[in-house]
Formats: C-alpha cells, structure tokens, sequence
C-alpha cells in the first residue's frame, strides 16, 4: 500500500465515523458540517444553535477528540460521542441539560 493510498484510506474511514456523529447528534440542537483542509484530513464542525458555539471534532485511530486532542469517545458508539458533545457543549454555554 502506497503512502497517498493509506492516507486516502485513512481519510475516508475518518470522513464515513464523522458521518456516523453528525447522524447521531440531536439535529434540533445542533448543526454540522463536513470540513476537509488543506491536508485532507476531515473534521466535523458542530455548531450549538442556540448560542452559536462552534466545536471542532475529528476521527483518528478509532477514537473522536475534540480539536484540542482530548478524546470524546469510541468510533463504534457514535451515539455515546454525541451524548458526550451535547453535555460538553451545553456546560460550556452555560445551558440547563435538557430533561
């Protein structure tokens, strides 16, 4: 396997788990966005829309992390990543958890 064929690679299994968190996370709170850089890495944007905070997530190695490289949780579970987004996000804004 080539260099830019693992990194194809890589890049598409990370792009199809972020897919997994986008569907995963409550659409009326949040909205999201598939962001690929220059260096072809996906991230996924995921922007409260009550208070408009706005979170990089990224998929590497089987484990989502936040943009600050503290891990969110397991690829498998997107549904956990996305309890685990929601309730960060909303301490971070100053938001009640929703009952």
């Amino acid at each position: 396997m080539t260099c830019d064929h693992h990194a194809a690679h890589v890049a598409h299994a990370a792009q199809a788990a972020l897919e997994r968190l986008a569907a995963a996370l409550e659409r009326d709170a949040f909205a999201t966005a598939l962001v690929t850089g220059i260096d072809g890495i996906p991230r996924l944007s995921v922007i409260c829309r009550q208070t408009k905070l706005t979170e990089q997530v990224h998929a590497m190695q089987g484990w989502y992390f936040w943009q600050w490289a503290e891990a969110i949780g397991p690829n498998e579970d997107p549904h956990a990543a996305a309890a685990t987004i929601t309730a960060t996000m909303h301490a971070f804004a100053g938001l009640e958890p929703a009952s």
